[in-house]
């Protein structure tokens, strides 16, 4: 199985292929973050319209549905390998098994709005420079 950091490569080599965007800029990152959404927009569609029991019964949308997500992963993929290849993000490898090791650590349904109402907890975004 490929690394992130491959997929990434991958998905570069294909968009320099097929001559899509691929710089740094607020336009671009922006673009490719909306399209990430879009794709997992059009994932969830069938399943809010029919319900998760149409992915038993039809191998078509079963098959669209993983595709979506797929696109979806692409772009995500490709919006950071634009901010890995200019400084701007850490090796997504690294970064994905040290949220892996954080999640872990945390308790039972963590980050659930019911849990964070319980604790007293209402951090949005938290700034490790400051």
């Amino acid at each position: 199985m490929p690394t992130l950091k491959e997929c990434m490569e991958q998905i570069k080599e294909l968009v320099k292929k097929k001559g899509f965007e691929h710089g740094l800029s607020d336009e671009i990152i922006f673009g490719k973050g909306l399209f990430a959404m879009m794709e997992l927009s059009e994932a969830l569609e069938p399943i809010k319209k029919h319900g998760i029991d149409i992915l038993k019964t039809s191998s078509i949308i079963r098959e669209a549905v993983a595709t979506e997500i797929i696109d979806s992963i692409f772009y995500l993929l490709d919006l950071y390998g634009i901010l890995y290849d200019n400084g701007l993000a850490q090796d997504p490898d690294e970064v994905f098994n040290q949220k892996m090791s954080r999640n872990l650590s945390r308790e039972f349904q963590y980050g659930r709005p019911s849990r964070a109402l319980d604790s007293g907890e209402v951090i949005l975004y938290e700034d490790k420079d400051d």
